[in-house]
């Protein structure tokens, strides 16, 4: 939760945690959910009465497109998902993992460059 709240990013870390975990497909996507949303809450929590207190309007189209690409991105995962073996998802997960990473070090290296 700290990493979360002060990177903004803690997913691909969660992803290191539960590489190695005994759990299927399901209950890693599951369990990454629950602390992703424990995650979002306390960062509104925290960041939403800045967004309140300093004026800034978040227009009233793009958080409804924003709602609705979430809920289509839900539910084409899940049928994604149910289409995976326990190995396959493991394995997408380790491509996924070191595409992030190899991205991430390169933003990083370009910023120090700089």
């Amino acid at each position: 939760m700290t990493l979360q709240l002060i990177a903004g990013v803690s997913g691909p870390i969660l992803d290191l945690f539960f590489v190695q975990s005994g759990l299927d497909r399901r209950g890693i996507v599951a369990t990454k959910a629950a602390v992703q949303t424990l995650g979002h809450a306390l960062k509104l929590a925290y960041f939403g009465s800045l967004l309140v207190t300093g004026g800034s309007d978040l227009p009233p189209l793009l958080a409804a497109l924003a709602k609705v690409l979430a809920i289509v991105g839900t539910q084409g995962s899940r049928r994604v998902l149910e289409r995976m073996s326990d190995t396959q998802f493991r394995q997408w997960r380790r491509r996924l993992i070191l595409a992030l990473s190899v991205v991430y070090l390169g933003q990083g290296a370009w910023i120090v460059a700089r």
